[in-house]
């Protein structure tokens, strides 16, 4: 019960936060009567087709309809600037600018489950915007690097850190038996849950009043049971 409220908190928390970035966007188009409109237009297609994808295939796990392959080869470097894309528009109402950085060669793939991927960092990199536009700092950088079968991204930044009670909480992991002295935040507690579900991990590297870095790891390739299964399925597809 306690994962499924955790499963139900974080998507009804994706959804607004997505839906709260297009409903930003879609007020700055009314300030624009010039070629910028159809920038902005694109960021709320694509905050909105994230959230159709989120929902459907939430509903469908709740549902235990299994006939659905999740695992896909995901295009990092396009993903990542949906998500910096999307979180920029929080910095048109901060007083301070920031920068975004992403350290990844165009071309890495590997096989996940790419919605599940892209709620983790941008609710990481979502966090990271709030944190410097409430307190200070100027840059986020997500970097991707890849070798001995895992992936690893590196989500770091120049804000004031974490809250003492959420390290007291979630590092170095998880504390289910007793209550956080304090909010936690759906997004942060969303991303590790996911992370464990994508059978990886997020780990806090750094928190300090000089910023903080997380570091994702995920496998390259689902376990061959699974590789086997989603290959039947789309034989099967293909057959019918």
């Amino acid at each position: 019960m306690y994962d499924h409220d955790i499963r139900m908190r974080g998507v009804a928390h994706d959804i607004n936060g997505l839906m709260a970035r297009a409903s930003l966007v879609a007020e700055q188009l009314r300030l624009y009567n010039d070629a910028r409109v159809k920038d902005r237009a694109e960021l709320i297609v694509q905050a909105i087709d994230r959230v159709a994808e989120i929902c459907r295939l939430e509903l469908s796990q709740y549902l235990r309809e299994k006939d659905e392959v999740v695992q896909q080869s995901t295009c990092i470097d396009k993903l990542l600037r949906q998500i910096t894309n999307l979180v920029s528009v929080e910095c048109l109402l901060g007083e301070n600018q920031i920068m975004f950085h992403n350290s990844i060669d165009e071309d890495l793939r590997f096989y996940c489950h790419s919605p599940s991927l892209f709620r983790i960092l941008f609710n990481l990199t979502l966090n990271a915007a709030n944190a410097i536009n409430k307190s200070g700092g100027s840059w986020i950088e997500i970097a991707a690097s890849q070798h001995c079968g895992r992936v690893y991204f590196d989500i770091s930044d120049d804000g004031p850190g974490l809250p003492d009670h959420v390290l007291a909480y979630l590092y170095p992991r998880m504390n289910d038996a007793m209550a956080p002295q304090g909010p936690i935040g759906s997004g942060l507690l969303t991303s590790v849950t996911l992370a464990r579900e994508l059978r990886g991990s997020l780990n806090l590297v750094k928190s300090t009043s000089s910023g903080t870095s997380f570091c994702l790891t995920l496998p390259e390739k689902p376990p061959k049971d699974v590789q086997a299964r989603e290959a039947n399925l789309v034989n099967m597809r293909a057959v019918n």
